[in-house]
């Protein structure tokens, strides 16, 4: 199945891991200055393709949240140096809302893109 996705919904409902055949972590300065030129240039209601990803079920990997949400785990066969990047790239606007005092905002990024739990030590 192919088709176009919203970082929002790709995160909802799913847990990624990156399987130990991936080479680790390897974005350096020009990678990320390369995606936050791009993400500077959009245009108000534009979007950003930020290329493929290819996830692959994990079987039996279906679990389940303290609060009774149900989600699906896969591991990333491609695209997992991005996907991290967006993760921590997240994480850290996460951080900048609670310096702000913007709790509100910072507890639904973080649910909603880091952890199923509010509480959580990052």
């Amino acid at each position: 199945m192919e088709y176009l996705q919203s970082l929002q919904n790709l995160f909802q409902d799913q847990l990624f891991n990156v399987p130990d055949y991936q080479r680790g972590y390897a974005w350096e300065e020009r990678q990320w200055q390369d995606l936050w030129d791009d993400l500077e240039l959009l245009e108000k209601n534009q979007d950003h393709y930020t290329g493929t990803l290819i996830i692959h079920a994990i079987e039996g990997g279906e679990l389940s949240d303290d609060n009774g949400n149900d989600y699906s785990k896969y591991d990333i066969v491609d695209g997992q140096q991005r996907l991290t990047t967006l993760s921590i790239l997240i994480n850290e606007l996460i951080k900048q809302f609670e310096l702000l005092g913007e709790t509100t905002i910072a507890t639904s990024m973080r649910i909603r893109y880091i952890a199923s739990k509010q509480n959580v030590d990052l």
